[in-house]
């Protein structure tokens, strides 16, 4: 286990296809008491998300991670088609799980609010995170009274959390919505923590802790700021497609740092060279020397299951 790190494994997951962006649309009409465009999944996304859903139990396996034993969190924007994306990974894994997820809104995983995208933002972010917590509870009640007429995977919906934003900043710069995701990234890590989950997901001094697995589900922008943010560096946004996935794992590896590594490569080939012309141990040494615990990539907006 990493040293103050209780999480080891992310993914970080784009929503299923839009209804809007198909020849469905037409069936959805937006309610424009909502102040926003908030389009659902077209029926094509419910099944892409359950079969990401899948591929993820599977891909966990073959990393040798038992889902019966770890609590899967995940981090939702609140925005339709990602909740919709959540509910379908949650159902794909499944048979994956002993335990329910725990599911967290947080509007720091929302679009990118820029001009670009909306002509005008009508509500506020407090109400639009509100409006569909509310919904999913009414889901969960109905399923409740009646699973076989409104079903719904197993979960734990954690009502209780505060995400780390509830204002749309409209309009939104590029700048700003990086920073954002940034921090919540952050905070989301941080309040992944076993003492900040729900009781019944706390272990006790005498249990050895449970493994969390963390999920961010977001939108194509909110994908390529999550990937730099994790590997703490600036690149070109890559395209994104839907139900794609990323993963990061926190390893010990090495970094590589020019000047760090020259001055080490000196200092420790002298110092072996004065004793044996041939030691190269100084090789290992200067590895060992830079390593640390990182965030290392091993997907990159990766949507070959659903091929």
């Amino acid at each position: 286990m990493a040293p103050s790190q209780s999480v080891e494994h992310v993914f970080i997951i784009r929503h299923g296809e839009r209804l809007d962006q198909t020849g469905e649309a037409s069936e959805w009409q937006a309610d424009p008491a909502h102040g926003i465009w908030d389009p659902p999944l077209s029926t094509t996304g419910h099944e892409q998300a359950e079969k990401t859903g899948e591929a993820l139990g599977m891909l966990l396996e073959r990393r040798k991670v038992d889902l019966r034993s770890a609590t899967v969190l995940i981090y939702t924007s609140p925005f339709q088609r990602c909740i919709d994306t959540t509910i379908g990974l949650l159902k794909g894994l499944e048979p994956y799980q002993s335990t329910p997820a725990v599911v967290r809104m947080d509007l720091g995983l929302g679009e990118w609010m820029s001009d670009h995208f909306y002509d005008d933002v009508y509500c506020s972010g407090s109400d639009f995170l509100a409006r569909h917590q509310e919904n999913l509870a009414r889901q969960q009640a109905m399923h409740y009274r009646s699973p076989r007429e409104h079903p719904l995977p197993s979960m734990m919906v954690d009502y209780g959390y505060q995400s780390y934003t509830n204002v749309f900043d409209f309009p939104e710069s590029y700048t700003n919505m990086v920073r954002r995701f940034d921090q919540t990234r952050l905070r989301c890590l941080e309040w992944a923590a076993a003492s900040h989950l729900p009781k019944k997901y706390q272990t006790t001094t005498t249990t050895a802790p449970s493994p969390t697995i963390v999920l961010f589900v977001t939108h194509a922008i909110g994908i390529n700021a999550l990937m730099d943010s994790f590997r703490n560096t600036v690149t070109r946004p890559i395209k994104t497609n839907y139900c794609c996935i990323s993963s990061f794992e926190y390893k010990y590896t090495s970094a590589y740092d020019p000047l760090a590594t020259s001055r080490a490569t000196t200092q420790l080939a002298t110092s072996c060279s004065d004793n044996d012309d041939d030691n190269d141990d100084w090789i290992d040494a200067v590895a060992a020397k830079n390593k640390h615990w990182k965030w290392v990539p091993d997907l990159i907006a990766d949507d070959s299951h659903l091929n």
